[in-house]
């Protein structure tokens, strides 16, 4: 017992805080993690080289329907082959909302993640999950606090995002 709870405490300790993190929107331009703080945040992951417009509608949605969520869009640079295309050519201008376009990073090799993505995926930096992203479609849902409370695959039901969301 006493070494689960060292094992446990080892792992909280380890953890590194959402808001220490360097993040940095698709224009390159950092994104304060002060405005972020109190909030709910959703992180949607894309596609990079082929966004799917239904679930980018949708994260653009959901930020536009509840102001206490900040909704960000994570491009995954690796989940296709191809060659990445540029910003530019992403389906963001439209947003009408005001969700963060993040710096598309890899997911896959160490060496290509960004924080944000090494940050979301092992369980040493965020201290509760251990998450391979293999699709996209996911969706990260952090707490007011900052802390990784969920992870939902692509195709999740409403019902699970509005627990989530709780």
């Amino acid at each position: 017992m006493f070494l689960k709870l060292m094992i446990a405490f080892l792992y909280l300790t380890l953890a590194t805080s959402f808001y220490s993190l360097s993040i940095t929107n698709i224009d390159g331009k950092p994104v304060g993690s002060e405005k972020l703080k109190g909030r709910l945040i959703a992180i949607g992951v894309v596609d990079a080289k082929a966004p799917d417009p239904a679930f980018v509608r949708f994260l653009d949605s959901l930020q536009s329907a509840r102001q206490e969520l900040q909704v960000m869009i994570l491009p995954a640079s690796d989940l296709t082959k191809g060659t990445y295309s540029e910003a530019s050519k992403l389906p963001y201008k439209d947003l009408k909302s005001s969700l963060i376009v993040l710096k598309p990073s890899g997911i896959f090799t160490e060496k290509d993640k960004n924080d944000l993505t090494r940050w979301l995926t092992s369980v040493d930096q965020n201290g509760h999950f251990q998450v391979d992203v293999t699709t996209a479609s996911m969706l990260f849902v952090l707490s007011k606090e900052g802390e990784l409370k969920s992870v939902l695959g692509s195709g999740f039901p409403e019902k699970v995002l509005t627990n989530a969301l709780q």
